[in-house]
């Protein structure tokens, strides 16, 4: 049985959930507004490269950082291996 904060997780998936569609409509709104219409496919890009260009950017950090400061294999061995399946 979970108790204290763990009781209450689902709340903040939903509030998570809540708020990224109010953004969401929000800027598909603006751009409605803006443009007149809806670019679903430019507005999905810019989208993908707001959220991946971080997400890449870690990965690289975090594969610069395993390769120059020699952190132990325990920790190299297993984020070699599944580079792969982190970059897809």
């Amino acid at each position: 049985m979970r108790t204290g904060a763990l009781a209450n997780g689902f709340l903040g998936v939903d509030l998570f959930f809540a708020i990224n569609a109010f953004l969401i409509v929000t800027l598909l709104l603006r751009e409605r507004e803006r443009n007149g219409r809806l670019a679903l496919g430019r507005f999905y890009v810019r989208r993908a490269l707001r959220i991946f260009s971080p997400y890449y950017g870690l990965l690289l950090a975090l594969t610069l950082l395993l390769l120059t400061v020699g952190s132990g294999a325990s920790m190299r061995s297993p984020f070699f291996e599944e580079l792969p399946y982190y970059l897809t």
